[in-house]
């Protein structure tokens, strides 16, 4: 009986101690890391490039943050039923924000169609000066850490990230109203 007994403890104490290991390994893996990682919360505006909507120009997104805005970037696709639902809402922001003149919009449509895409922004007015539209052909969202959509990053001028937000967002609350006013 005292066999077994030492051996269920010593099975124990080895699981104990392997699991504390990788733990301590995996901790120290993070701690040693400089660099963001695709994947993760990035802290600042990657350099990324996207392409105009209008016209296939290339639009380089810091060239808004070095003009002292604030930089809003929403990623969606019409293959995104999320993204569609939330929309008209985003719109309906952007139309109660377009006299903030240190926020741009830019919208950036991910691996998309771009007949689906004319189609589906035909429905709305986004013809603004504050609203860029562009597409994402080199997969640039994934400097983001962006793999789901949509999601949407607040840049301040300095190009470090003010807010996050993932999933579908409820656009026309007043709180999100305020809180980009206060930007």
């Amino acid at each position: 009986m005292n066999y077994k007994l030492i051996g269920f403890l010593l099975i124990i104490i080895f699981v104990f101690g392997y699991t504390v290991f990788e733990a301590l390994r995996l901790d120290s893996k993070f701690a040693d890391q400089k660099s963001i990682v695709s994947g993760t919360v990035i802290k600042t505006l990657p350099e990324v490039t996207f392409e105009s909507f209008s016209g296939g120009d290339i639009v380089d997104v810091k060239k808004f943050t070095s003009e002292g805005n604030n930089v809003f970037i929403h990623f969606w696709a019409t293959w995104c039923a999320p993204c569609e639902a939330e929309f008209p809402e985003l719109v309906e922001m952007i139309q109660e924000l377009k006299d903030k003149k240190d926020l741009k919009f830019l919208l950036v449509a991910v691996n998309d169609d771009e007949t689906e895409m004319k189609k589906f922004l035909k429905k709305f007015d986004l013809n603004l000066d504050s609203v860029v539209l562009l597409t994402d052909t080199k997969d640039s969202h994934k400097q983001f850490g962006t793999y789901k959509m949509p999601e949407t990053f607040v840049f301040d001028a300095q190009n470090q990230i003010i807010k996050k937000f993932q999933g579908k967002q409820p656009w026309t609350q007043e709180y999100l109203i305020d809180y980009l006013k206060s930007l």
